[in-house]
């Protein structure tokens, strides 16, 4: 099956043509976090233009804060949620893990 969300990781296509042209006050592109969620039909029909928020696997609180509007959003759209479910990854800022991979990942 490849990966699966786990939550409103989305971005609605107004906050992605913002973010992507503003740098974060860190100096940071939002393009790093930014990532186009494609599946089969995006590339054999019309491409839906679907974004979501990527945070690097283990990345710590600090380091994804900096990316302040994603951030914010994950933390009123996702958080809650992934923190009280028990079948979602352990980390709630992480989109997506490959189908059947351990839920907390390698130590």
């Amino acid at each position: 099956m490849g990966d699966t969300r786990g939550g409103a990781f989305d971005v609605p296509p107004s906050a992605v043509a913002e973010w992507l042209i503003s740098p974060t006050p860190h100096g940071l592109p939002n393009s790093d976090v930014l990532v186009p969620w494609v599946n089969g039909r995006d590339v054999t029909a019309r491409d839906r233009g679907m974004w979501i928020i990527d945070f690097p696997i283990r990345s710590s609180l600090e380091e994804v804060s900096r990316y302040e509007a994603p951030f914010r959003r994950l933390e009123a759209c996702v958080r809650r949620q992934r923190e009280a479910s028990r079948t979602t990854i352990a980390s709630w800022l992480n989109a997506a893990r490959a189908a059947g991979a351990d839920a907390a990942g390698p130590a």
